[in-house]
């Protein structure tokens, strides 16, 4: 997750909780302990952008170890850990698409076409999508098993 999306964590946070424990709310939007000295320095920066972010809407508040967040007017924003990832708007793209190179899918999802070649690679490694060679260039098809390859995870327990 970039830093915008963690000051957009960290709203959503304390919209949901209103006030929290600050190195319980770290935890939720870094995804691992707070070590108070240790990453004083990257929590005082978050708070500083979301204080930005927030403009005149909200005011943040620290004290004794806890943080609020404190409406000044109604608004509303999303929780970027609810957005899709990488991954799932790549098969999106690739199904509404047919076939998708690394050029066309980097400028789909707006991202470099390095972060576009990574999550194609690791697609195609799960077995998701199926690379080709289509004359000079690459392209990514999805890669469906579904009736060529049944699973038959429970079958047992279905037919008892």
């Amino acid at each position: 997750m970039d830093g915008g999306n963690r000051v957009g964590a960290l709203l959503a946070e304390l919209a949901l909780r209103g006030s929290d424990d600050e190195a319980a709310v770290f935890g939720r939007v870094y995804g691992f302990t707070d070590l108070a000295d240790l990453h004083r320095g990257a929590r005082d920066v978050l708070y500083h952008r979301a204080r930005k972010a927030l403009g005149d809407l909200a005011t943040l508040h620290r004290k004794d170890g806890r943080i609020e967040l404190r409406p000044r007017a109604a608004f509303c924003f999303g929780d970027p850990r609810c957005e899709p990832d990488d991954d799932v708007e790549t098969l999106r793209a690739v199904a509404a698409r047919g076939v998708v190179s690394v050029k066309e899918l980097a400028a789909t999802l707006g991202v470099p076409d390095r972060t576009a070649q990574d999550v194609l690679k690791r697609l195609v490694e799960e077995g998701a999508l199926a690379a080709e060679q289509e004359g000079r260039r690459k392209v990514y098809r999805l890669e469906d098993t579904t009736f060529r390859e049944p699973t038959f995870v429970g079958a047992r327990e279905l037919t008892r």
